[in-house]
């Protein structure tokens, strides 16, 4: 890479036809000293910032677009707040200074769909391939009951969403 730091991807074809894969000479996600998307572990505890409860603003009861929503408005956009994706940093960060954890878009993670691995295995990544790749936080258009820490999805991603992004990570 630019910053001097190994590649976690290769990368073929050009343009829309480009496709990914995880680069095989490192052995698991958190060996390659590259930008990375991040394991679902990785995002949950960085979304949950020291938290237990569904946000990091505290547990909501709210299931669908109702405004005001007490614990959602401060901290993330979703359906009972806005009709569009917003530039990042416009609501409250998390305890840890991270915005738009939740809500605003989807973010893409390294793990493919699966259920869930081993509940005590430590900061497990998913399956080598699949159909689809996980992502996880809620979108500017989720209903309440979607917006939170927990709420994970698979999607190809060869298939085009607006709603999808990505926030990069790195194995110190």
């Amino acid at each position: 890479s630019a910053e001097g730091y190994g590649q976690c991807y290769t990368c073929e074809g050009i343009q829309e036809s480009v496709t990914c894969s995880p680069n095989t000479a490192y052995a698991s996600p958190y060996d390659c000293p590259g930008f990375r998307l991040p394991t679902e572990a990785e995002w949950e505890y960085a979304a949950r910032a020291g938290t237990t409860t569904a946000t990091y603003n505290g547990m909501s009861t709210f299931l669908d677009c109702e405004y005001p929503n007490t614990i959602l408005n401060p901290i993330a956009w979703f359906c009972g707040n806005t009709v569009k994706i917003h530039e990042v940093g416009g609501k409250i960060p998390n305890a840890w200074g991270l915005y738009d954890m939740l809500g605003n878009v989807w973010e893409w993670c390294w793990d493919w769909w699966d259920p869930f691995p081993d509940p005590d295995s430590s900061d497990p990544w998913g399956p080598a391939s699949g159909s689809g790749r996980v992502y996880r936080g809620g979108g500017w258009d989720a209903k309440a009951k979607n917006t939170r820490a927990a709420q994970r999805h698979g999607y190809d991603p060869g298939n085009e969403d607006e709603g999808i992004g990505f926030r990069p990570a790195r194995s110190l």
